[in-house]
């Protein structure tokens, strides 16, 4: 996972002179963000579904894909070339920041 920082709330920090003070940035809200992994690299270790990139003829694509008992189980039988865990589900108020 990479840590992902709004860089709305950066536009926020800059001073009168275009400056940002690194001690401001250290208190920004941070979020994970799933990383794509190239199948070539590894699996998943659980059973489950997952975003997965498929390579189809004409390009690239993303969809659902449903890792089970050491395979891809896909709709549309392509190649699976990466894939990444799912984000975790909205929670509701206590997600909602103020801005």
């Amino acid at each position: 996972m990479s840590r992902y920082v709004d860089f709305y709330l950066i536009g926020e920090l800059v001073d009168s002179h275009g400056n940002v003070h690194y001690e401001d940035l250290k208190n920004l809200p941070t979020a994970d963000v799933p990383q794509w992994i190239p199948c070539n690299e590894r699996f998943p270790k659980e059973d489950g579904d997952y975003l997965v990139t498929l390579d189809f003829e004409w390009g690239k694509e993303i969809e659902m894909g449903e890792w089970f008992c050491g395979e891809w189980i896909n709709p549309n039988s392509h190649v699976t070339v990466a894939w990444m865990p799912l984000p975790n589900p909205w929670k509701g108020e206590e997600d909602e920041q103020i801005l």
